[in-house]
């Protein structure tokens, strides 16, 4: 479903006086999530007892806790480098005609007016 036109021509980033709000609630957030971990996923901690039911031969919480810091955080530094490279690529290659292709046109019209 797109928007009207005038909708459409109206959009609009929010002003730069809702960053400092914005910020205080995006880093309290990180705050509270990194001291209240435990209480949710922790070793160990009954708070989901009720609601997750894990056998006791499929229990592999006590392994993926003392992983390697960099096993861990595999999906997330490999999320960042795909969006880094995305960005990249989308950089180069806006700038040459391959983009202008007809057959890249019609894809790039069906993913964009979704």
């Amino acid at each position: 479903m797109q928007a009207p036109k005038p909708v459409a021509n109206n959009i609009h980033e929010s002003a730069v006086l809702i960053t400092g709000p914005l910020a205080v609630l995006v880093l309290g957030s990180i705050f509270l999530g990194y001291v209240t971990k435990d209480l949710f996923a922790g070793v160990g901690s009954p708070f989901l007892d009720h609601i997750i039911l894990t056998l006791p031969g499929h229990n592999s919480f006590f392994v993926a806790e003392f992983l390697p810091f960099y096993i861990k955080n595999l999906p997330f530094f490999l999320s960042v480098l795909s969006v880094a490279l995305v960005t990249l690529l989308y950089q180069v290659l806006s700038n040459y005609t391959i983009m202008y292709h007809p057959v890249l046109k019609k894809i790039h019209r069906f993913l964009s007016y979704k």
